[in-house]
């Protein structure tokens, strides 16, 4: 299935317009469209619809950093892929990043509103332009490494989302 553009109340030519920016939002890098499988979430901005493809990332802030290291590594048994001070990093099955920060992360402070999901998009720097003309709130600068980019936003209630995806880096944090 592949995630259709969405219009309410848009004339003919936005229609066109709202098709051709998806279109150009989904395509892969050979010009064949990408199929965003049986279940699509979207983002709705100027009537386009932009496919999020699956969660990439999601992070936890805890005061009882210990106990929840303990309760994934060793009760859950997900796999510890790399830990530092007030941070550890866990890979899922499937390839999601979870990682968990506690008190001494100083970095992570802004997650405060429960887990912070980060969101898998087939076009980072495309995606992030549409936020941003809708005027969504972004934290800190853009990040990237080994060709994808990711940058926390703020939800309209305040929630703490990410968009994750392969960027161009130009800008913000290089890792």
């Amino acid at each position: 299935m592949v995630c259709l553009p969405v219009f309410y109340n848009r004339t003919k030519s936005a229609r066109v317009a709202a098709v051709l920016t998806w279109l150009k939002l989904v395509r892969t890098p050979d010009h064949t469209t990408h199929d965003h499988g049986t279940v699509v979430t979207a983002l709705l901005t100027e009537g386009v619809a932009v496919a999020v493809e699956g969660v990439d990332f999601v992070g936890l802030r805890s005061d009882q950093f210990s106990e929840m290291v303990q309760l994934f590594r060793d009760v859950i048994g997900v796999p510890l892929a790399r830990e530092t001070s007030g941070m550890a990093g866990f890979r899922l099955g499937d390839g999601t990043v979870l990682e968990i920060y506690g008190p001494a992360d100083e970095f992570h402070s802004f997650f405060t509103t429960g887990p912070v999901v980060g969101l898998r998009v087939g076009d980072f720097d495309a995606v992030r332009v549409l936020m941003l003309s809708a005027g969504v709130e972004f934290i800190g600068a853009a990040q990237h490494a080994n060709g994808m980019s990711w940058q926390h936003f703020r939800c309209p209630d305040g929630t703490v989302l990410e968009i994750i995806g392969p960027g161009r880096g130009t800008g913000g944090h290089q890792y």
